[in-house]
């Protein structure tokens, strides 16, 4: 059976000569991108390449990975403190993998407006979980957020996956760190995960820690990140369950009722194996389970298999991602419920780094508010 390429990615192949062949391929490849990446880098820097501002505090969250890091559930956390304090959010996605090009608006605030796949699977989560918050999608994020200054007149512009997008000036840079596995093989793409060098954390202004309480040596990895990035603060994070509901009807499922059943996994993220912890976390055995591609696209042939895959291992049910819910084909009769969790983001530590940057936003609105001599924020 062949593997697909992302498989490859940060993984060590068998040995064989086309094995060794492919692995000598990847490394150059990963040299000539390092290169690309650090003129890029530098010409940012030294102005010759521009960089333009929306004239709106932008926040923006990436990575230096590729996926797994949880940045999605941060900006969702980071858009529900903003809203919370007062401020008119919009949120900014690439909508990867998504049908179509262009900028889109997702979902404005009232309603959601989007097809999934013409949304992409994150933009079109984030419309049903934030449904005050207009959520845009575009590959040039520049663009996008000159769409949102003109038609939703934000207090702040939140960007998903915005780290490597310099074209954007931001005021806030905010890298997600996955803790349990923080920067891959340390190789770059296409050999290893990574986006970029390591050190370019220290771009950013804030590193937040993700899955910490599964990192088998969290204080290590603090001290790697203060060794690349030793200005910068540090905020600690964890995923936890805040519902488990049925799919498709969204019925609540009691927690507790969870506790020794037999559950399938199936998921298509980029930390599949911080789910499934998650679902052992709630009392639940995970009697067998299937890891597809992040933002695999599920075909109905494939949830037959699945369906088949659940039965032969004797589960009670199939427990999957909202993220993965969303990329179902529609109506499909799986034969066996399907439990559906969701997670949200916990801060539990530096929460005063978040703090900061919600005081901030509220100051500059109320900064405008009295240049403009409106009362109020």
């Amino acid at each position: 059976m062949k593997r697909r390429y992302d498989q490859w990615i940060g993984a060590t192949p068998p040995e064989t000569p086309w094995a060794d062949s492919l692995l000598q391929g990847l490394g150059l490849a990963s040299k000539v991108y390092r290169s690309g990446v650090r003129f890029r880098t530098w010409a940012y820097r030294r102005g010759v390449f521009r960089r333009f501002a929306l004239g709106v505090p932008v926040v923006s969250v990436g990575n230096v990975t590729a996926g797994g890091t949880g940045k999605t559930p941060l900006v969702m956390h980071l858009a529900e403190r903003l809203q919370a304090d007062g401020a008119r959010v919009v949120i900014l996605s690439r909508g990867y993998i998504r049908q179509g090009k262009g900028v889109i608006v997702v979902s404005d605030g009232d309603r959601v407006l989007a097809r999934k796949r013409r949304a992409g699977d994150e933009p079109y989560l984030m419309g049903i979980r934030l449904p005050k918050v207009p959520i845009i999608v575009g590959s040039n994020r520049l663009e996008a957020g000159m769409v949102a200054a003109r038609r939703f007149d934000p207090d702040v512009v939140l960007v998903d996956d915005g780290f490597q997008h310099l074209r954007l000036h931001r005021d806030w840079d905010i890298v997600a760190v996955d803790a349990v596995n923080p920067f891959g093989n340390d190789r770059l793409l296409p050999r290893g995960t990574l986006r970029e060098p390591a050190a370019h954390i220290r771009r950013a202004q804030l590193v937040c820690l993700t899955h910490t309480d599964m990192a088998p040596d969290l204080d290590d990895v603090v001290a790697q990140i203060d060794h690349l990035a030793p200005l910068c603060p540090i905020v600690q994070s964890r995923h936890v369950v805040s519902s488990v509901y049925r799919h498709p009807d969204r019925s609540e499922v009691n927690v507790v009722d969870i506790a020794g059943q037999k559950l399938f996994a199936l998921s298509g993220i980029g930390n599949p194996l911080g789910f499934e912890r998650t679902v052992e976390s709630l009392g639940a055995e995970v009697a067998d389970r299937r890891r597809f591609a992040d933002h695999y696209r599920f075909t109905r042939s494939v949830l037959d298999e699945v369906v088949d895959a659940a039965h032969r291992a004797g589960a009670d049910a199939i427990v999957t991602t909202e993220k993965d819910m969303v990329r179902f084909p529609p109506g499909f009769a799986f034969g066996i419920e399907v439990l559906v969790v969701a997670i949200e983001l916990q801060i539990t530590g530096g929460g005063e780094h978040i703090d900061n940057i919600v005081k901030t936003v509220e100051q500059r609105r109320q900064k405008v508010a009295d240049e403009f001599g409106v009362s109020g924020a």
